[in-house]
């Protein structure tokens, strides 16, 4: 036995014996038991609040899997930062569903409808006897002279604490600071926008100024001038900073356009005299006028990772997390002004699965956006906003009966058309063909994709992993062909499961020494 599954199957025995110590465990070496797949016989809502995971679900009790879609991809990105620093990240900030949907997809969507969805699926890597399914939603991308112009406002974070480096947490760190961090990904965005696309800039810190009216971009000098004249000092009152963010940006509402609100903070938030309940209903309010919200964070420490995540979901938009001038130009080059648009309102996915076929699935994160299966038509019920060229990419661990005969079941997408206002809805066959015999015979992207969701897992503390290890999600992603492992993303992933295998192996062992 290798010495991470060993400390891990002691670090279990120990919460179920506080006075076993390690010498005695040796001698008499048990196996940690494979997770329950009846969810020790807890309901579904009882089995999330106590392992914050969704349970395997018996579908002859609930046959239906339905959330709303989501890409945000800001835990991937906190999760690299900490590794990156020696350290593991807080379990609690770890999301499966983040770390999947941070590497981009290469599905070519049918430009005649809003989405295509893509299949694939086979043995599971790290669960004997079952099935790992990935189901890939990719919207279609604009059409020439499609996208509206947008009216964006920035509401950036100028406390003292973005003085602090952006990378490695605390006080102590690596490369530039958070603001200038910030200041070089703004500008990285401006150049990306519409010479009729507009820029306002407020930016707060223990009160808020207005540092820049609404600015066609083709003013580009101007608008980098006041980005550039953003300094730290004071305290992070991002009650304030939100308030007049959203009252400019009301001000210069346009029905025919793109509006936005882009918050830019460290998150380390005094929040106001009114808490936290008022900005999020403050966000959804707004929302519902048409002003979205996004939210970017920097940096690691103090991190009220929670609230930005809670502001986008409330804002009908997006959370992201930069740590580096290169993610930096990725997020603000790439990702956010393809997401500047919706293609899709209040948008669900619900699968249903054919109980003669398949006696069990588990969804793979996700649990944040957790609708309730009745109510994946009720269109007041609000979901997810998905923007242009997005891939929504989702896992489930399924669990098949003895010869299973037909399909797997059916994949159902509704959504309101922005275009159109309409409500729509459509769905796709499951066929049992997209199930591959041999996990040789899946694709390097889907290994891949299984490996990252396995390191979330891990990091996480998943009830499901209690059984794994970092060495197992090496082993998988040493199996990709000569070519696949040439891309940097591969590159990455490796690196960093390198690095939390080592983390985890030293904090386990250091559990061990001194009990």
């Amino acid at each position: 036995i290798g010495a991470e599954p060993l400390l891990r199957a002691y670090s279990y025995y120990r919460t179920l014996d506080a006075n076993l110590d390690f010498g005695s465990f040796t001698a008499h070496l048990v196996p940690v038991p494979p997770p329950s797949v009846d969810g020790e016989g807890l309901t579904q809502e009882e089995f999330r609040a106590r392992y914050r995971v969704n349970p395997f679900v018996d579908t002859r009790i609930d046959r239906f899997s339905t959330f709303g879609m989501d890409v945000d991809t800001a835990s991937y990105t906190r999760a690299r930062d900490a590794l990156r620093a020696g350290k593991l990240p807080e379990p609690k900030s770890v999301r499966v569903e983040e770390f999947v949907n941070y590497f981009p997809e290469e599905y070519r969507a049918d430009p005649e409808t809003a989405f295509s969805v893509f299949c694939e699926g086979g043995p599971s890597p790290f669960g004997p006897g079952f099935e790992l399914l990935k189901i890939a939603v990719k919207a279609r991308e604009l059409r020439p002279n499609e996208r509206k112009n947008a009216v964006l406002t920035f509401a950036v974070d100028v406390s003292g604490s973005m003085a602090a480096p952006a990378s490695g947490g605390g006080d102590v760190g690596t490369g530039p600071t958070r603001l200038a961090l910030v200041a070089h990904a703004l500008g990285t965005l401006v150049d990306a926008l519409g010479a009729d696309d507009r820029v306002g800039i407020v930016a707060y810190s223990t009160h808020p100024t207005l540092i820049l009216p609404h600015t066609p971009a083709r003013e580009r000098r101007r608008i980098l001038g006041a980005i550039e004249s953003l300094a730290p000092a004071g305290a992070t009152n991002i009650e304030a900073g939100l308030d007049l963010a959203y009252r400019v940006a009301d001000e210069v509402f346009d029905a025919k356009a793109l509006n936005r609100v882009i918050l830019c903070s460290d998150g380390v938030a005094n929040l106001g005299a009114r808490g936290p309940e008022e900005i999020l209903k403050k966000a959804t309010v707004f929302a519902r006028r048409g002003i979205y919200l996004s939210a970017v964070g920097v940096g690691q420490g103090k991190y009220d990772d929670a609230m930005l995540g809670q502001l986008a979901d409330k804002g009908n938009g997006n959370y992201r997390h930069v740590d580096s001038p290169a993610e930096a130009a990725r997020v603000f080059n790439e990702d956010l002004p393809k997401t500047l648009d919706v293609l899709a309102q209040d948008a669900k996915i619900q699968v249903d699965f054919n109980p003669d076929v398949v006696s069990n699935y588990r969804l793979l994160g996700y649990e944040k956006r957790d609708i309730k299966d009745e109510d994946f038509r009720n269109d007041k019920v609000d979901a997810g906003e998905v923007g242009p060229g997005t891939t929504v990419t989702v896992l489930y661990e399924i669990k098949r009966r003895t010869n299973p005969q037909g399909d797997i079941g059916k994949i159902y997408l509704r959504y309101r058309d922005t275009g159109t206002g309409r409500i729509e809805e459509t769905n796709y066959p499951l066929s049992a063909g997209v199930l591959a015999v041999s996990l040789r015979d899946t694709t390097d992207r889907f290994r891949f994709i299984a490996a990252a969701a396995e390191a979330a897992e891990l990091l996480r503390e998943s009830y499901f992993a209690r059984d794994g290890s970092f060495e197992k999600a090496a082993a998988l992603l040493a199996r990709a062909s000569p070519e696949f492992r040439a891309r940097p993303e591969w590159v990455e992933l490796s690196e960093l499961v390198s690095r939390a295998w080592r983390l985890s192996v030293e904090r386990l062992a250091s559990l061990a020494s001194t009990l």
